[in-house]
């Protein structure tokens, strides 16, 4: 063997002799279970006045917010408008047309739905501005 294979085969020896040796607070053949991890709390975000506020004027804002996706998709609306007063066109349609986009909006609607039921925003907090609406 060369000298340099040499000292490397030992510097390498010695370097993997020294990962081999357990850390002082190493237990692990012998550790105990983990204890049963404790459920998040449930977080509900609408229990908040200013995000009960920001849900109704989201809700004020709705017409002015489907001028503005007519205005950005007249394609969708001109389609949305056949198929519900002239001639009923199937879900697939949209996909044949804009495949790409199909599924890109449906994984955005998807990821909101989930992200606002993580927080407990699932249904815009309806429930919680109607129980404000009543007592006051």
């Amino acid at each position: 063997m060369k000298r340099p294979n040499a000292a490397l085969a030992a510097a390498l020896a010695l370097a993997l002799s020294q990962a081999a040796l357990a850390e002082p607070l190493d237990c692990f053949p012998m550790c105990p279970p983990p204890a049963e991890a404790m459920p998040a709390p449930a977080l509900n975000v609408c229990e908040h006045a200013a995000v009960r506020e920001a849900a109704r004027i989201d809700r004020e804002l709705a017409p002015a917010k489907r001028i503005y996706r007519i205005a950005t998709n007249p394609a969708g609306f001109a389609l949305e408008q056949v198929s519900e007063h002239i001639v009923r066109i199937p879900p697939w349609v949209g996909i044949a047309l804009d495949p790409r986009g199909y599924v890109r909006g449906k994984v955005i609607e998807r990821v909101r739905l989930e992200a606002k039921k993580a927080i407990g925003a699932g249904k815009d907090c309806a429930e919680e501005i109607a129980a404000e609406d009543a007592a006051a």
